[in-house]
């Protein structure tokens, strides 16, 4: 079974992403939010066509999200639709010197080519001025939507603190429980006792991003008094290795990522690569 040697394309097709951009609401489901992070993606990729739009692809979804059922046009023109009913907050947890305080939506306009399998979509015209060339970014592989894609909360989670280590150099961040509930989009009602929101949601996430990612992280609960207010997190880099689940879906994966974005940059390999921690000299340069 071919394996593919990706880092050199991963390194190219990390994005700056806007700070503010990780923080939308959390009405939207997993799927939606993959669904703005390729929206958000192509707009910091690419141009706009002849036409005016960008264009989100059935085929490139249908490759970043993997699971069955995501290829489906009708599913993503939903999706679509959903991130446009959807404003993006700036600030919500801290200060990021882009705005005091300035919500809106990404996609303002949507056009449907169903032959094609594309969803042709407008975007808010200050917004797109930021994803082009932002001033205060996270540096975010989008390897890693398609490695998160069957965990709940699993990319919003992984994003939060790739965030935190790329506009500071702080390997510990102190959250609030109640606003990192908030920011998973965890109801009040769910998950009242911390026990139950630590091993339904907490463990796995921290589980899954330990074992895919580039990050590992650990916690420890903070009281103020008798009552636990915060959780206080240490991150640190690891190496990681390409989980690529089946030729044929890397080879896909691959496919659409270079049709999309850029051009021919893949080596083959007979193993996976792996990378290690601290090897990305261009992100380091950023901080």
């Amino acid at each position: 079974m071919t394996a593919l040697r990706l880092q050199q394309y991963l390194e190219k097709n990390t994005i700056k992403h806007p700070t503010a951009l990780l923080h939308f609401e959390r009405r939207l489901s997993d799927f939606e939010q993959g669904i703005l992070f390729l929206c958000v993606h192509i707009v910091a990729k690419t141009e706009r066509a002849p036409d005016g739009f960008y264009h989100l692809n059935k085929s490139l979804v249908r490759a970043v999200m993997r699971q069955e059922g995501n290829h489906d046009y009708t599913r993503i023109t939903e999706a679509v639709k959903a991130v446009s009913k959807t404003d993006l907050r700036f600030n919500f947890m801290g200060q990021d010197r882009t705005f005091d305080s300035y919500e809106a939506p990404l996609i303002i306009g949507r056009a449907m080519d169903r032959r094609r399998g594309v969803v042709a979509f407008e975007v808010h015209p200050r917004i797109e001025k930021l994803v082009k060339d932002p001033r205060v970014f996270a540096r975010l592989n989008i390897y890693f939507i398609s490695a998160l894609a069957d965990v709940r909360r699993g990319y919003s989670f992984y994003a939060l603190f790739r965030d935190f280590v790329d506009r500071t150099k702080t390997t510990e961040v102190t959250l609030d429980y109640f606003e990192l509930r908030a920011y998973l989009g965890v109801e009040e009602s769910q998950y009242r006792i911390f026990k139950d929101f630590k091993f339904r949601v907490l463990k796995p996430l921290i589980d899954a991003v330990n074992e895919r990612t580039d990050l590992r992280l650990s916690y420890e609960a903070v009281k103020t008094g008798r009552k636990l207010t915060h959780l206080k997190f240490t991150i640190q880099p690891q190496a990681w290795q390409l989980q690529l689940f089946d030729a044929a879906h890397a080879e896909r994966m691959v496919g659409e990522l270079v049709k999309n974005f850029d051009g021919p940059v893949i080596d083959h390999k007979a193993a996976p690569a792996q990378i290690k921690a601290g090897e990305d000299k261009e992100r380091a340069a950023l901080i």
